[in-house]
């Protein structure tokens, strides 16, 4: 079972955990190293026009190394699945025994990542861990971990994959079992996007970047935007994370979060992300308010919403998660767009003390009703 701080830290960030600055020095060194997932990861495809740009005014650095890919696939005709997976340290640099219920013995090259359902936003988090493919064999299993009601840290297995890697590096086919040894289902997933990782250094100040790359120009140029050029005024160090939470052909969303530390016992961080809708001229940026009614109403219906999952997680300061009227056009505000719900992010300090790390609050467009906008038809199906 976890300890506390091991499922806070794997609940806070899909990119980098805002609790990066408590783990151990040499861990932090492994992290950092020009990691790979698979051999076949340098295998995607990267047109020139949409390979990421350096702006001019960016500081030196060394080349972008691949670090972790995203894989998406159906289980059914209606639910999809996508993993984000990254190397782990290797053996010199072990994580915690309580962080991944394993022996030291055991762990050689291994992965690590999360995963999401579609496209019902889960209300747990997810996690997935397992060896790095051998002889393209995978054998990768699923955790659900967080907090209970009472505070007290859970992790119970909820899902297993086991199949081959394809000799072209960039699908997997193989069985899929939900919780509890649920009939295995057969899922083949394909990979969208390829993970790059890379530092840049300016007067002592280190800028670590991860982001992902698609080989598409159009959705390649939107996380473009959300890339950093260097660390803030009064920052040691600091780390810009961008992490595809859903893509489909009709819309884009991207999860950011930004790590940094300015001295102090800890470091801190916040999330920003961006949604798009695809349309006839290209793609163009979409708010909440864009999805949900801004009426009194439906503002507040989203709040209680929202503030009962926080509740529920143990948030201690839960009402302070409620968005104000500016929240609904904000590009920027933390939330991703599922294919059928909402999920908003809440970085440490938003809705309690440092303590107990980030939060992150699912809502279903079926919980809301008449106030998702252009979305009758989807009710009516996840109603039944």
């Amino acid at each position: 079972m976890f300890s506390s701080s091991a499922a806070r830290s794997a609940r806070i960030s899909p990119i980098f955990s805002a609790s990066f600055d408590a783990w151990p020095q040499r861990l932090r060194a492994a992290w950092l190293l020009p990691l790979f997932l698979v051999s076949g990861v340098d295998a995607v495809a990267q047109p020139v026009a949409s390979a990421p740009a350096v702006p001019p005014n960016r500081p030196a650095s060394a080349p972008s190394q691949p670090v972790g890919a995203l894989w998406q696939g159906m289980l059914d005709e209606k639910t999809s699945i996508a993993l984000t997976i990254f190397r782990e340290p290797a053996e010199g640099a072990p994580l915690p025994a309580e962080a991944v219920g394993e022996r030291t013995s055991d762990r050689r090259e291994r992965v690590a990542g999360t995963v999401r359902y579609g496209p019902v936003p889960a209300a747990g988090r997810l996690l997935l861990e397992g060896a790095a493919p051998q002889q393209g064999r995978i054998d990768w299993r699923v955790w659900e971990v967080g907090l209970d009601e009472q505070g007290h840290a859970f992790r119970r297995e909820a899902g297993r994959l086991v199949g081959r890697l394809e000799r072209d590096g960039r699908s997997i086919a193989g069985e899929w079992t939900g919780a509890g040894g649920a009939q295995p289902l057969p899922v083949s997933l394909r990979q969208a996007a390829q993970y790059r990782e890379q530092v840049f250094q300016r007067d002592n100040v280190t800028l670590t970047e991860r982001y992902p790359v698609t080989g598409d120009a159009a959705i390649d140029k939107l996380i473009q935007t959300m890339r950093m050029t260097a660390c803030r005024a009064g920052m040691v160090e600091c780390r810009n994370g961008i992490e595809i939470a859903w893509l489909d052909r009709e819309r884009v969303s991207l999860l950011r979060t930004f790590w940094f530390f300015s001295g102090g016992a800890h470091g801190n961080s916040t999330y920003a992300a961006g949604n798009w809708r695809k349309t006839s001229q290209g793609y163009e940026s979409v708010t909440l308010g864009d999805i949900l009614d801004t009426t009194p109403a439906c503002r507040d219906t989203l709040n209680r919403r929202l503030v009962d999952v926080l509740r529920r997680q143990g948030a201690s300061q839960a009402p302070a998660g409620a968005l104000d009227d500016k929240a609904w056009r904000n590009a920027g505000l933390p939330f991703v767009w599922y294919g059928k719900g909402v999920v908003m992010y809440y970085a440490p300090y938003a809705v309690g003390p440092y303590v107990q790390g980030s939060f992150r609050a699912p809502v279903g467009f079926a919980q809301l009703g008449a106030c998702v906008r252009g979305e009758p038809a989807r009710q009516d199906e996840e109603k039944g």
